[in-house]
């Protein structure tokens, strides 16, 4: 079967409109902006189509246009969707002492315990923490402890 320029055309625009849709309700999917700009492309690929205007040129608009979007928006996307630390229960462990229970240095990792739980323990000082003693939490990274020497007054 062989489509004549009348079912083309209908076809080209149905595409547009739906990669217009799939783009949206990505979008609303995902609280991230990751296909707004591939929305706008495939809009002004649709009115193209409906144009009349051909099919390589509606690509190049698409890819342009959201090309161009992604450049003119990404200052304000960036502004508007800064990351900020999200504050867990664990955060609340900096500052506190634990005791080191597996000693460690600079260069490996150790065990402690604080609360009836074992965490890994890295430092950042060229220091050696012996099994017994105390240390400071300064920061948490991923399921790593990283501590300081308690200084001993």
């Amino acid at each position: 079967m062989i489509f004549n320029a009348v079912d083309f055309q209908v076809v080209v625009v149905v595409v547009w409109v739906v990669a217009f849709f799939v783009a949206v309700i990505v979008e609303l999917l995902e609280p991230q902006l990751v296909s707004l700009w591939f929305a706008g492309g495939a809009l002004v690929s649709l009115i193209a189509a409906i144009l009349n205007i051909g099919l390589p040129i509606q690509i190049l608009l698409f890819f342009v246009t959201s090309i161009v979007l992604l450049v003119l928006t990404r200052p304000f996307v960036k502004k508007v969707m800064k990351k900020t630390n999200v504050a867990t229960n664990a955060d609340a462990l900096i500052g506190q002492e634990i005791e080191v229970e597996k000693g460690f240095h600079l260069k490996s990792q150790g065990v402690g315990l604080h609360a009836d739980v074992r965490w890994k323990l890295v430092t950042n000082q060229d220091s050696t923490f012996e099994a017994g003693e105390f240390a400071i939490i300064e920061a948490i990274k991923g399921n790593k402890l990283i501590v300081t020497k308690k200084e001993v007054k």
